[in-house]
């Protein structure tokens, strides 16, 4: 199993199961200047098969993230990460539309 890394207070970040269909915890990782969660396909294998050029984070909410994948300015994918609270610091769900 891997170990997810905690932060100066002691919170640890987010993790998901992989699709190994062994049930592998991996962690997620987001981009070090966005910190936009970081989403890549190879072969078909992640989360956003389609080609895509822009990325946009939407907060509906305080516990909810909304990443609109857009190819040529027409969506073509929809990430919604959901924390249990404002705190974000347990993740809920990851749902790709």
């Amino acid at each position: 199993m891997a170990n997810v890394n905690r932060d100066q207070n002691r919170i640890t970040g987010a993790a998901a199961e992989s699709s190994d269909g062994d049930n592998t915890i991996v962690p997620l990782q987001a981009d070090p200047t966005t910190h936009r969660l970081k989403v890549e396909g190879v072969g078909g294998i992640g989360i956003i098969n389609e080609n895509w050029d822009s990325v946009t984070v939407a907060y509906p909410t305080t516990s909810t993230e909304v990443y609109t994948f857009t190819y040529g300015g027409l969506a073509v994918a929809t990430v919604t990460v959901t924390y249990t609270d404002a705190t974000k610091e347990v993740l809920t769900s990851v749902v790709r539309t």
